[in-house]
């Protein structure tokens, strides 16, 4: 017999809470492949459940239905659309929710984004076409930047699941770490030469490459508590990475290099 899917685009699915609680234990789910408890189909383009259905978007020009809550421009008349206020940004860039990105298509795909949306390109078009030109290419711009990077990727994949990391879960760190860090950042201040910054350079790359995987590893399992465990950490080494970038400009500066 085969199974049955019930359609859901990701905004329906957040917005039910029965959904929610799901996808909170399994944490496994994609555009048109099912959850591993094989009930559930997310699509990407048409959906008719629950937000949708009872609340459509309509094209502020023809006054069609649209789709999908991160439609740029209206199916029926080509118009460019104001931004999607609950779309998320994997919606936006139309990626699966998940800390695995292939960033070059990522860019590829938000170059190619940015040139249908670009203000240049609505100069002659209404003053509301230019308006949501403007907005349009703004969010997708704040999107792919937060997605591009993995602190920033992590970090808005916690606050989708409801999680932050304030002052205080990073100063809960485990002591050895904390010393770990105190460590690194006084032979960042004693390097004297770009041999010496280049070694801590190497071994924190090192640090951040396993601690993106942790991080990785532990949102596909759905253990967001260990998440967030390893982008605390992930914090730490890439401010290290920003002081190690600034310890070697002023090497540089000083000619000791």
């Amino acid at each position: 017999m085969a199974a049955s899917f019930a359609l859901f685009c990701r905004q329906c699915f957040y917005q039910s809470p029965r959904l929610y609680t799901r996808r909170i234990t399994t944490n496994r789910y994609y555009y048109n492949r099912s959850l591993r408890s094989g009930s559930v189909r997310l699509l990407s383009s048409v959906c008719t459940k629950e937000c949708c259905c009872s609340r459509p978007r309509t094209c502020w020009k023809c006054h069609s239905n649209l789709f999908g809550h991160a439609d740029f421009f209206c199916p029926s008349c080509d118009v460019i659309q104001p931004p999607e206020g609950d779309a998320n940004y994997f919606e936006i860039m139309d990626r699966p929710e998940g800390f695995r990105i292939d960033t070059e298509v990522l860019t590829k795909d938000y170059r190619d984004l940015q040139m249908k949306l670009h203000p240049d390109r609505f100069s002659l078009q209404a003053e509301e076409e230019q308006n949501f030109s403007a907005l349009q290419s703004s969010v997708v711009n704040q999107a792919y930047r937060t997605l591009l990077k993995p602190l920033s990727r992590g970090l808005y994949l916690l606050k989708i699941h409801g999680e932050s990391i304030e002052e205080g879960d990073i100063s809960s760190c485990n002591a050895k770490f904390l010393m770990e860090i105190m460590e690194i950042n006084e032979k960042i201040e004693d390097a004297s030469n770009d041999k010496n910054i280049q070694v801590i350079e190497d071994e924190n790359n090192a640090k951040i490459q396993r601690c993106t995987h942790d991080v990785a590893e532990a949102f596909e399992e759905g253990n967001i508590m260990a998440a967030k465990e390893h982008l605390c950490k992930l914090k730490y080494y890439t401010n290290i990475s920003n002081q190690i970038k600034d310890r070697k400009a002023s090497l540089l500066l000083s000619g000791d290099h």
